[in-house]
């Protein structure tokens, strides 16, 4: 009974450590093994300023197709 216990808390204890070093990093684009290196936070840092930039600049030609279609339409409308 208690190797039972045993092997389930090890079983549950291995499904986390691949959980949070693994899975998670990887579907959020980070890094595998964050806790094994120094720099992994920094780089976390640097993935999500990259994401920001891209979001931004998506933000700025969407802004910009917007004003291309009004001013489309205002010339249609003037017609």
């Amino acid at each position: 009974m208690i190797l039972r216990v045993i092997e389930v808390v090890g079983l549950i204890l291995i499904g986390l450590f691949i959980s949070t070093q693994m899975l998670i990093p990887a579907l959020n684009g980070g890094i595998l093994f964050p806790m094994f290196k120094k720099t992994g936070k920094l780089e976390a840092e640097l993935a999500e300023a990259t994401q920001e930039v891209k979001d931004a600049t998506l933000e700025k030609v969407v802004a910009a197709k917007h004003q291309e279609a009004v001013a489309v339409k205002n010339e249609a409308d003037k017609a």
